[in-house]
């Protein structure tokens, strides 16, 4: 997905987490993939194309992946 200004963004939309843990799963994601993002509710936005990085670490965290 792409949002202002043409730049790549991976978009995380999440269900099953209350919004304190989704939270500090982007912040733990943010610091792994060493990249800057923002979260609202439970829709996040990581600067940057991390679709395949961000498949496996999620996997590795027990977390059930869609798309």
């Amino acid at each position: 997905m792409e949002r202002r200004r043409g730049k790549p963004v991976t978009v995380l939309r999440a269900s099953g987490f209350d919004e304190r843990g989704f939270r500090e799963m982007v912040a733990d994601l943010k610091a792994t993939l060493a990249t800057g993002g923002s979260a609202s509710g439970l829709e996040a936005m990581l600067q940057g194309d991390h679709r395949e990085r961000v498949r496996g670490l999620l996997r590795d965290r027990g977390v059930a992946v869609k798309g």
